[in-house]
């Protein structure tokens, strides 16, 4: 129980970090106009990636299956928005 508990606190920092990191740039998409962009994350990272990751996960890697489903999807989401990113107006101009 101690060893899962351990594993669990280390994947919610890592989880954390993406976290904080796409909360910021839904918001920069906000800002520069983008709301539709900035929606699409959003339910990315709160709906489309979080439930399959929760639903398949488990049944990949059991119980630290359940864990990994929110660093995951967070990581995923983080991905896509690096992505869109390059296609930022603002950092075009620059």
């Amino acid at each position: 129980m101690r060893r899962l508990s351990k594993w669990t606190m280390v994947a919610f920092s890592v989880a954390s970090v993406f976290i904080c990191f796409n909360v910021v740039l839904i918001g920069y998409f906000q800002s520069i106009a983008r709301p539709v962009r900035a929606t699409v994350f959003t339910l990315l990272r709160g709906f489309l990636f979080v439930i399959p990751c929760f639903i398949l996960l488990p049944k990949v890697f059991g119980v630290p299956g359940i864990w990994l489903a929110l660093p995951l999807s967070e990581a995923l989401t983080t991905v896509l928005i690096l992505l869109n990113l390059a296609d930022s107006p603002k950092l075009k101009k620059s």
